[in-house]
């Protein structure tokens, strides 16, 4: 660990670079996005979501270069960027095109990395039994590979909090 936090790897070291040297880029920005049918806890997609950043400490991690060595410091638990957007009450076919526009603003925004966790998240009620969740997440901390993991574990963690059951997730830190 230096004074400020911990070394990059190899690839983060990689992706901390061409963030400096193209910032505002989007190249690594990452959407990744479930339709959810059926009954849908919003609060507890919420803390489901708290859970797993608690529980990956990547999520809650800067990448940050005070000396101009890039350093990976890694925050407190606390709650990443969420928002719940309602379009229940729009037409079809202005559902749709609202959805895909807020979807591009939040995919369209760059990450700073030295100022907010890699993870965003929206959750869009459609109907009352139809929800879009929509995570962002910059290339530094996910690839395709943690896909079924996060899934996994955001899935176990939503069914805990619905239950009011501690998770069953091993190795980690459990919901409740």
């Amino acid at each position: 660990m230096t004074s400020t936090g911990f070394p990059l790897s190899f690839a983060q070291s990689r992706l901390w670079l061409v963030d400096r040297l193209r910032p505002g880029g989007l190249a690594y920005a990452v959407p990744v996005g479930w339709r959810l049918r059926g009954d849908l806890a919003p609060d507890a997609m919420r803390r489901a979501l708290d859970a797993l950043v608690a529980r990956h400490e990547v999520l809650r991690t800067r990448y940050v270069a005070p000396s101009g060595v890039p350093a990976q410091v890694i925050d407190p638990v606390g709650r990443p960027e969420w928002a719940t957007v309602d379009l229940v009450g729009l037409a079809d076919a202005a559902r749709d095109a609202r959805l895909h526009e807020l979807i591009d603003g939040v995919v369209g925004r760059p990450f700073d990395l030295t100022a907010e966790w890699p993870v965003r998240a929206r959750l869009f009620r459609l109907r009352t039994d139809e929800h879009v969740l929509l995570l962002v997440l910059h290339h530094i901390a996910y690839d395709g590979w943690s896909l079924d993991v996060l899934a996994n574990d955001l899935g176990a963690l939503y069914r805990a909090e619905v239950a009011a059951t501690a998770s069953r997730l091993p190795g980690g830190s459990a919901a409740r």
